[in-house]
């Protein structure tokens, strides 16, 4: 009867993933050169995770485009809040039941 205690503490079924990743600026440039990177780290953009049809989340890339943020596992639309019809790519992810789940997003502000 302990261990079954222990064990329902140590994993919870509402247990939140932490989520994060990269958001990538695609194409960084309007002309893109082979043998040079035509992506960049996206620095301080603005995500908004939704389920059900509210936020759940928002979350503010640092200065090297990555993020992190805690969700309940579920299936999330992704949107960013100045331009929420936008170029951002992944639009829905699936965060699992797991500890930690990487997701990189792209970003496309149109300037080809």
């Amino acid at each position: 009867m302990i261990a079954l205690g222990v064990l329902a503490a140590a994993a919870p079924a509402s247990a939140a993933t932490v989520v994060s990743g990269t958001v990538l600026l695609d194409p960084a440039r309007p002309v893109c050169r082979a043998g040079h990177p035509c992506t960049k780290p996206l620095a301080h953009f603005k995500l908004v995770f939704w389920r059900r049809g509210r936020v759940a989340a928002r979350v503010v890339t640092d200065s090297t485009g990555r993020y992190r943020v805690a969700l309940s596992p579920a299936v999330y639309g992704v949107t960013t809040p100045s331009h929420p019809q936008s170029g951002l790519r992944m639009r829905r992810i699936t965060v699992p039941r797991l500890s930690h789940v990487t997701r990189n997003f792209r970003y496309d502000a149109g300037i080809r």
